[in-house]
């Protein structure tokens, strides 16, 4: 009875045994998955600070650092490009809005130029014929043709216009000076109005054809002279063509 006892007492123990070593086996796989301490195993974390920073993830963490730069470096490269793209884009339309700005006020002051030559053009087509000179004092049987004693100008526009300014020494206050338009051929004469106090005479009038006149007069009249003919004549001048056809 004792022999048998003894075996089976044995084979109990060694199935105890094996029970007992198959439920330390899982606590130890998560001590060392937790970094715990076990017994003939040390923990990363107890080599100190001089582990840190050292490997990130599945590389060395100076491969991560030296991507990373790489990555910024490149960012800032296409940013400076956009930058400088940009600063480009923009001078050149301020070059262009120069460039239309110039064109533009060429083009003004080109306009007005035109614009005040068109208008001395008409103006100048607007006069006919100016006729300047010297009105000289009687000699002989004519009314002209000694000393210089004035000077005249006669502007006539295209419309027939006539415009007339003379001036003659006049120092007499007995007197007043008169200007006339002779028509030799017909022996007309157009009085052109009384001179004033310095000797000025201002005549405008328009004609239907006034270069039928050759003879520009002024006389000396009588102060309060009635008479429409002229008196004694003290300056004159014979008028150029076109006058007298």
């Amino acid at each position: 009875m004792t022999k048998k006892i003894f075996p089976i007492l044995f084979m109990m123990a060694i199935l105890f045994t094996s029970t007992v070593a198959l439920d330390l086996i899982p606590n130890a796989d998560a001590a060392k998955s937790q970094g715990k301490y076990v017994q003939g195993r040390q923990s990363p974390n107890s080599y100190g600070s001089a582990n840190n920073n050292i490997v990130c993830g599945d590389r060395l963490c100076s491969e991560v650092k030296s991507t990373t730069d790489v990555s910024s470096e490149k960012h800032d490269d296409k940013m400076n490009a956009m930058m400088d793209k940009m600063m480009e884009k923009e001078s050149m339309m301020m070059d262009k809005e120069k460039s239309m700005m110039m064109d533009k006020m060429m083009e003004k002051e080109s306009m007005m130029m035109d614009k005040e030559k068109s208008m001395m053009m008409d103006k100048m087509m607007e006069i006919h014929s100016t006729v300047n000179g010297d009105l000289t004092a009687p000699a002989d049987d004519a009314p002209f043709g000694g000393d210089v004693v004035g000077d005249f100008s006669v502007i006539v526009t295209k419309n027939g216009a006539l415009s007339i300014t003379a001036t003659i020494v006049h120092d007499s206050s007995k007197t007043v000076l008169e200007g006339w338009l002779v028509d030799i051929d017909s022996d007309y004469k157009l009085s052109l109005g009384k001179a004033d106090q310095k000797g000025q005479l201002m005549f405008e009038q328009t004609f239907v054809n006034p270069w039928i006149y050759d003879v520009l007069v002024i006389t000396e009249e009588p102060v309060g002279d009635h008479d429409p003919s002229p008196n004694k004549p003290v300056g004159a001048s014979l008028l150029s063509e076109p006058f007298g056809l």
